[in-house]
């Protein structure tokens, strides 16, 4: 199984969740999200040979080891969100998320994001739809973290 596993992520998986930490969010509509999560699942029960659906898709992901698509879309999201404001690169990017990031005073090293959308079409901006973000619960902004110490942090609050 470890194999096919392989042979999955590196081959269809790589292409199904290609451009989806910047669709496949808390805004994406049900039936989108669905086609994702049924083509996430048939890899799986493939390589897991559950082919009668038996097993779960708790226990696929329990099984087989995988992060559903939406936790991957949140990871991949706030890690680059992250990565941005800490290297100030682009410029033009770290301008359009700083616009909806606020602090707390409880606790003003971890950033809020909130939606200033007036209507369905400003929730297709990136800043609109970083609420993701709000799951991370580690201090991150301003803090020199290294690429491997944010990626720890990011699994242990998405996985």
């Amino acid at each position: 199984m470890d194999q096919f596993l392989k042979i999955l992520t590196g081959q269809y998986f790589s292409q199904l969740y290609y451009c989806t930490p910047l669709w496949l969010n808390s805004d994406t509509r049900w039936n989108l999200k669905r086609i994702i999560n049924s083509a996430h699942y048939k890899g799986l029960r493939i390589a897991a040979k559950d082919f009668k659906k038996k097993q779960s898709r708790s226990l696929l992901d329990k099984e087989c080891k995988r992060a559903t698509p939406t936790q991957w879309g949140n990871y991949a999201v706030a890690s680059l969100v992250i990565k941005t404001l800490k290297n100030n690169e682009p410029k033009f990017l770290k301008d359009s998320i700083t616009t909806t990031l606020y602090t707390t005073r409880r606790k003003p090293l971890i950033g809020r994001f909130y939606n200033n959308a007036k209507g369905k079409i400003g929730k297709q901006a990136l800043h609109n739809r970083l609420e993701m973000m709000d799951l991370v619960d580690f201090d991150w902004i301003g803090q020199d973290l290294s690429d491997d110490r944010i990626r720890t942090y990011l699994k242990r609050t998405f996985f």
